[in-house]
């Protein structure tokens, strides 16, 4: 039986124990005897925007009844995609050449098509086989590119939200009973919790009637539509934006009708202040990511990492600005940036369609390759 079938049988909390991989007395402890409100912590991290961010993270125990939680509808999600899409890349990907290379290569050339083997791509964030790469590939070499900021977004979902939602969805129809524990392992005080490792996962399950929504309205205006998380983007090859969706004005952007509309009835507001048109001829952004022509990490991110690079073969050290004040660095966050370059990097070449010098196609290991590497590799 699948887990999806399992789950939705379940009636009794030693069923749901046994679907999520625990035992009913650890399940017991965590939600009756310990109690959910108890094992959290909170702390802040600094917004890129200006101001801090609340994290509520849960405590070891917790957080491991909630990872397996979000396995479980991760996995749930799988098999109702699969039921959806039976020839799609990602339950029968193709085998060709470049993906026995690069496993990722096939996954990250996804894109939203009408072809019944196009798995539509809508949510990019905490979902397997999808990252902000993915979610920025869709946006490539647009002519109008528009960010909209979901306020609040996580704040949005409460204990009643979240429990209606796994009885009333057609593809889970849960009993009350275990839909009412589902909804006390992910919720604190009412709400879900910004660190929580389900809360991401359940979001994109009760956000997905709004993604056909916003999907629709972008094909209809002939523009591509995704979200990550609580960014939502549509780009479009039109010359001037679609004002039935976003209109440019002299007292900031103006959201269309159906757009607002849509929005509103998920329970969502806009926020005004990160809501923006990127055009052609200026810098356009998703995700962190810059999208003009090809895939790239902004300039600023690379200089900075070049500079610690240059600082630490100099002087054997580096610095880094946390709030506000130089520290000593890292070397594993420094590997990371360098990592997260590569990778932007890698996937470029990769989606050559020939490769950019006749070396890279040498197919012999062990073949000296040093003298191919681009300044960023060398650094790495």
């Amino acid at each position: 039986m699948s887990r999806l079938k399992y789950l939705k049988v379940a009636k009794t909390k030693p069923q749901l124990a046994d679907v999520l991989g625990v035992s009913p007395v650890f399940l017991t402890k965590c939600l009756y005897v310990v109690k959910p409100e108890n094992q959290y912590h909170q702390f802040e991290i600094d917004k890129k925007s200006g101001g801090k961010r609340k994290i509520t993270a849960p405590k070891t125990e917790l957080k491991s009844l909630q990872s397996k939680l979000s396995e479980l509808l991760m996995d749930c999600i799988d098999e109702i995609n699969k039921s959806k899409f039976p020839n799609s890349q990602q339950v029968s990907p193709k085998k060709n050449i470049q993906q026995k290379k690069d496993p990722a290569a096939e996954v990250l050339k996804i894109k939203i098509s009408n072809s019944a083997i196009r798995q539509p791509s809508l949510s990019h964030g905490f979902t397997r086989q999808r990252s902000i790469l993915t979610n920025a590939v869709m946006h490539l070499g647009q002519k109008n590119v528009l960010n909209i900021d979901l306020e609040n977004f996580f704040d949005s979902f409460n204990f009643g939200r979240v429990r209606g939602f796994f009885i009333k969805n057609k593809n889970f129809e849960l009993s009350p009973s275990i839909a009412t524990v589902i909804a006390q392992i992910a919720c604190y005080k009412d709400t879900l919790p910004q660190g929580s490792p389900c809360s991401p996962v359940i979001t994109n399950l009760i956000t997905h009637h709004l993604d056909i929504r916003l999907a629709s309205l972008a094909n209809r205006y002939k523009c591509t539509y995704t979200r990550y998380a609580d960014d939502i983007t549509f780009s479009t090859r039109l010359s001037i934006f679609p004002p039935e969706i976003m209109r440019d004005t002299l007292n900031g952007f103006a959201p269309g009708k159906r757009l607002k509309r849509a929005i509103k009835h998920a329970g969502f507001s806009i926020n005004e202040r990160k809501t923006r048109i990127q055009y052609k001829n200026s810098r356009q952004d998703v995700t962190g990511l810059i999208v003009n022509k090809t895939l790239g990490v902004k300039s600023e991110y690379w200089r900075t990492a070049r500079a610690k690079c240059n600082s630490l073969f100099n002087t054997g050290s580096f610095t880094t600005e946390r709030k506000g004040e130089l520290v000593e660095g890292s070397i594993n966050e420094l590997e990371g940036q360098l990592n997260f370059i590569d990778q932007i990097d890698h996937y470029n070449r990769i989606r050559q369609k020939a490769p950019l010098q006749p070396e890279y196609s040498i197919k012999k290991v062990g073949k000296e390759t040093r003298r191919l590497h681009s300044g960023r590799e060398k650094n790495f």
